[in-house]
């Protein structure tokens, strides 16, 4: 049997079962399709969604945990750790990722000169300067250095430098207390952040 007469073997069982052929056909198309509309769509939305990251004009997402307070106790959910920082920082186990930033916040009773009152605190890593430029009005950003020695010193803004010391020369190199804890002042931003 030679590739001709195979040829015609297929042609005539074709043309005596004209249904099945046509519905066969139907399926490859239909599944084709599909496939290739699966991949247009996919590269579609990727596409959209990097034009909204273009038109915001940045290259920063945040992630944080979400957390449904009506359906779990806040106690007991899992929160991303410094741990998931560094894990996301690994040669390539994310190659988009340039830089991680870690952040908490919370409301903390801070003392200057046995007064005291209360602010909310963000605490950073130092790479959250990097992703975020921020301007000085006196002083240093934290450094890896500050982080990896877990160094007592903190970076204040413009504003509570101004409260609560005078102005930003005079906060700087002062001593602050958060929440018992005395801090540094190596730096005041010349900008909320």
């Amino acid at each position: 049997m030679n590739i001709i007469e195979s040829f015609r073997i297929s042609f005539r069982a074709l043309l005596s079962n004209k249904l099945r052929a046509a519905l066969t056909m139907l399926g490859i198309v239909i599944g084709v399709g599909a496939v290739i509309g699966m991949l247009a769509l996919g590269n579609g939305f990727q596409g959209f969604l990097n034009s909204q990251f273009d038109q915001l004009g940045i290259g920063t997402v945040y992630v944080a945990p979400f957390i449904d307070t009506n359906r779990i106790d806040v106690a007991q959910t899992a929160s991303l750790t410094s741990a998931d920082a560094r894990a996301i920082l690994q040669p390539g186990r994310s190659p988009a990722v340039q830089a991680v930033a870690i952040e908490w916040s919370d409301d903390v009773q801070v003392i200057v000169n046995a007064e005291r009152s209360t602010y909310s605190v963000r605490a950073l890593s130092p790479s959250f300067f990097v992703i975020s430029p921020q301007e000085l009005a006196a002083g240093r950003l934290l450094s890896e250095a500050d982080d990896a020695a877990r160094a007592r010193v903190t970076v204040i803004g413009k504003s509570v430098a101004e409260k609560l010391y005078g102005g930003p020369e005079a906060a700087f190199g002062q001593r602050i207390g958060l929440n018992g804890v005395q801090f540094d002042i190596i730096g005041v931003l010349a900008s909320e952040p």
